[in-house]
């Protein structure tokens, strides 16, 4: 008698975890805690935490990785077919910033400014290592230059 419970207890057990089997080892949808996996989607009511012991990949044959708030697309990562890697803010006149830490400080480090054709403002230096030019104009109208130790 004591099996018997046992068993029907397991059977209640596995039918309320895995209520949405069509056939084995093939699940409609499944839902644990507040996270949901269903066709191909993942919600979470909250934050999701990725935690992973080794290297994570995003491997997408469509070639373009979106991030989105609210269904509303704010960035996007992706292959341009030549192989180049490509950084794009698709909401017009919206700036890409890179941000950081100075000694403990939120510091803006470089904006590229979208509704200016992309202007770069630096918060600091622009710094050219030796025998590097700087060139400015679509012929290179001026050139600066530097063979560390004299400027021309």
């Amino acid at each position: 008698m004591a099996i018997t419970k046992v068993n029907n207890a397991m059977q209640d057990a596995l039918a309320a975890a895995q209520p949405t089997i069509t056939s084995v080892g093939t699940l409609t949808s499944l839902a644990v805690d507040t996270i949901t996996i269903d066709g191909s989607e993942i919600d979470a009511s909250g934050s999701l935490i990725f935690d992973v012991g080794g290297n994570l990949t995003i491997n997408v044959d469509g070639s373009v990785v979106s991030l989105a708030d609210d269904s509303v697309n704010f960035g996007q990562f992706f292959n341009s077919g030549s192989g180049d890697f490509n950084i794009y803010s698709p909401t017009s006149n919206k700036d890409i910033v890179f941000r950081g830490s100075d000694g403990g400080t939120g510091i803006i480090a470089l904006t590229l400014d979208m509704s200016d054709g992309g202007t770069a403002y630096y918060a600091s230096h622009v710094r050219l290592a030796d025998g590097k030019t700087a060139s400015f104009g679509a012929g290179n109208d001026i050139e600066i230059t530097s063979d560390g130790t004299n400027g021309t």
